[in-house]
């Protein structure tokens, strides 16, 4: 079975739905019976070799006249199968990626599975303009288990009848297993001493509600880790480094910047603390909880449904934006970790690509 993947982004570009495209290809191309390509935006190619699967770097951007660029690579590839990825930061506009579909059923005469990776927009005139890509995908699959429930009144009505999978997320770095020396040496070079560290990990956008992380921590106790890119160009990011060089901060917090899977998991594994004080709630759909969960340290992040302290897997559930309630979690529960397997995430990613793989087979079965 050849199958075909297109997103926007693939590493080493800094993307999560880059990082979650490269780990479905790897899990699929590990199972033997599937051979993966992988179309996505023009940039440096990956350092390491790419395993098992061929990456065609070829879209310069992702606007209508560029599509034949794309074309062109699929051709070559023979997919028996599309797979989309929707959204994603490579994309620099929408009209490319929502053609994918339809012109894969057209020109190609493949058919086309869509992921999306997010809620649908409340903008009636954005809802619109996915419309080409939902009537033309054979099968949609989310990775938010409440998807269904929460897609607007115009687009619900359009998509009745379509098929609607939930694969769960997956987390995309890998287990770093650190001792508690192992820990202090990650610790030592951020300068924290016997702090307690608060880290964030992940993109820093408006609704991941990451300026309430100077309030839920106290400069007087803590030391806060943003493990992100933060550019005095972007405006909320702008906010954030006025926060963070205020008097109270300046001298107890540390910026990573971007760092590689590796580095990014011993720094979540060696935090008392990981918040993620998400405006709308996060879940399982998230990457940056699941690499957090899986160091074993103890994580603060808001939810919709939940509330309250889940000791299995070493989590707080707080109340969206309140602040109060996350701050005292922090105080009861940092430090406190959990133990866990060590092939957690190969085992979660195998049976993410089993259902690819069963879904795939019941579509070119037909």
């Amino acid at each position: 079975m050849r199958v075909l993947l297109v997103s926007g982004s693939y590493p080493p570009m800094h993307c999560g739905v880059g990082d979650y495209t490269a780990r479905l290809a790897q899990a699929l191309a590990q199972r033997g019976d599937i051979e993966v390509s992988i179309i996505t935006t023009r940039g440096d190619p990956q350092s390491d070799a790419e395993t098992a699967r061929e990456v065609s770097r070829v879209m310069p951007d992702w606007r209508v006249r560029r599509l034949g660029a794309l074309l062109s690579a699929a051709r070559a590839a023979r997919p028996d199968l599309l797979h989309l990825q929707f959204p994603g930061q490579g994309y620099n506009a929408i009209t490319g990626p929502i053609l994918v579909p339809c012109l894969s059923r057209t020109i190609l005469g493949i058919p086309v599975v869509v992921t999306l990776h997010e809620y649908m927009p409340r903008n009636l005139k954005s809802q619109l303009a996915r419309f080409p890509m939902i009537w033309c995908a054979a099968e949609i699959i989310v990775v938010r288990p409440d998807y269904v429930s929460r897609i607007p009144v115009p687009t619900a009505w359009f998509v009745r009848g379509k098929k609607i999978r939930f694969v769960p997320n997956a987390s995309v770095i890998p287990p770093a297993n650190l001792n508690a020396e192992e820990r202090e040496a990650v610790r030592r070079p951020l300068g924290c001493g016997p702090r307690t560290l608060v880290a964030y990990f992940g993109f820093a956008y408006p609704h991941k509600g990451m300026e309430q992380l100077f309030s839920i921590a106290d400069p007087g106790r803590h030391h806060l880790l943003l493990i992100c890119e933060l550019s005095s160009e972007n405006a909320y990011h702008t906010r954030l480094l006025e926060l963070a060089n205020s008097s109270e901060w300046k001298d107890h917090i540390t910026i990573t910047g971007f760092v590689n899977s590796d580095h990014a998991a011993k720094l979540l594994a060696a935090a008392d603390a990981v918040v993620f004080p998400f405006r709308d709630g996060g879940g399982e759909w998230n990457t940056s909880l699941h690499a957090a969960v899986l160091q074993g340290s103890f994580v603060i992040t808001t939810s919709r449904d939940r509330n309250g302290y889940d000791p299995e897997h070493n989590v707080y559930y707080a109340k969206l934006n309140d602040v109060q309630e996350m701050r005292s979690a922090l105080n009861g529960h940092a430090g406190t970790r959990r133990e866990h397997s060590t092939d957690i995430v190969g085992g979660e990613w195998h049976e993410i690509a089993v259902q690819h793989r069963s879904l795939y087979e019941a579509l070119l079965s037909k």
